[in-house]
């Protein structure tokens, strides 16, 4: 009898339970705020050396308040200078920017910025002495220019406090046992439905999104699309709950599509091309933390989830192609 009890638990299916879940939430927590840490001191370092820089006096040749339309029918201002400054008993010219941002207030404060630093004034700058031709603000007065440390200091925070609560949340939830409901898996009619609203969810987004790409008032690009693979994630998702366990070859397929579509999201916020904004925050008993991180720290973060999938992904295909019947 213990033979055949020890033999029905071999063989039993296991499940993803909301303990493993959420222990796996804590887990990515964790590594995004290695990641966002190593980010962190890689600019800290940066601007040290920066404030050894030189720092001279420059002629602004140009100067300008740019705007950039974005996809979702917004828009991003960034200072721009064009200087001429004398280094190394050569002049120089360099071109400086400071970071974009839609914030009505941080606009405001550029437009400011602009009226009292225009073409023909003065500004200071530090160069770089191995490379005279490239130059910073040396003040930290800059709208939307100065250092990311606090903001950086933050997320890092923030995301070492979400790796411990998860991770002791997952604790919790798994010492209740296997008949509470956080363990418990759901019935064939529960994934059913569940599924088929994740996957509506997906198709609802793919139309939204294919419409608003083409009814743009800019030509389209690429970045116009990017909810596409976000949006099929949902319908793999949806699939792959609804799915049968029995029909083992069609989980496979719409696991590793699920694990593909979250892949190129991630890949394309991390390492393609273009500008990247990011926002984020923390709401624990009504006292919030809102911040926005720079471009480098957010594609690192978004980097440690692209590499992920990317691995994860590449693995599933594998074992289906060798899978295959020959």
């Amino acid at each position: 009898m213990s033979d055949s009890v020890t033999s029905v638990r071999a063989t039993a299916p296991r499940h993803t339970t909301l303990a493993g879940a959420v222990g796996l939430f804590g887990l990515f927590a964790g590594l995004c705020a290695i990641f966002a840490l190593v980010v962190t001191l890689f600019e800290w370092r940066a601007e040290r050396a920066q404030a050894q820089w030189p720092l001279v006096s420059a002629r602004i040749e140009r100067a300008e308040l740019a705007e950039r339309a974005e996809s979702n029918g917004g828009a991003t201002w960034t200072l721009r200078y064009r200087v001429r400054y004398d280094a190394d008993w050569q002049e120089r010219a360099a071109s400086l920017s400071s970071r974009s941002t839609s914030s009505a207030s941080e606009l405001a404060a550029m437009r400011a910025w602009l009226e009292q630093h225009h073409r023909g004034g003065r500004l200071d700058v530090r160069y770089d002495p191995a490379q005279p031709g490239h130059a910073v603000f040396a003040s930290p007065s800059v709208p939307n220019s100065g250092s990311r440390m606090a903001t950086n200091a933050a997320f890092i925070a923030g995301a070492a406090a979400a790796c411990i609560i998860l991770l002791m949340l997952a604790r919790l939830l798994a010492a209740r046992g296997p008949a509470d409901a956080a363990t418990r898996p759901l019935s064939p009619r529960a994934k059913l439905y569940v599924g088929a609203a994740c996957a509506a969810m997906g198709l609802l987004t793919l139309a939204i999104g294919t419409h608003a790409a083409l009814t743009a008032r800019h030509a389209p690009a690429a970045d116009d699309f990017m909810y596409a693979p976000a949006a099929l994630a949902f319908v793999f998702a949806g699939g792959l709950l609804a799915l049968p366990p029995e029909r083992k070859r069609l989980v496979q397929l719409f696991g590793a599509l699920l694990l593909t579509s979250f892949a190129v999201t991630f890949d394309w916020i991390a390492f393609g091309p273009g500008e990247r904004h990011f926002s984020g925050g923390i709401s624990l008993g009504g006292l919030g933390i809102g911040a926005r991180p720079g471009e480098l720290l957010g594609r690192a973060m978004f980097g440690v989830g692209a590499v992920v999938f990317d691995v994860v992904a590449a693995v599933l295909w594998l074992r289906m192609l060798r899978a295959q019947p020959s």
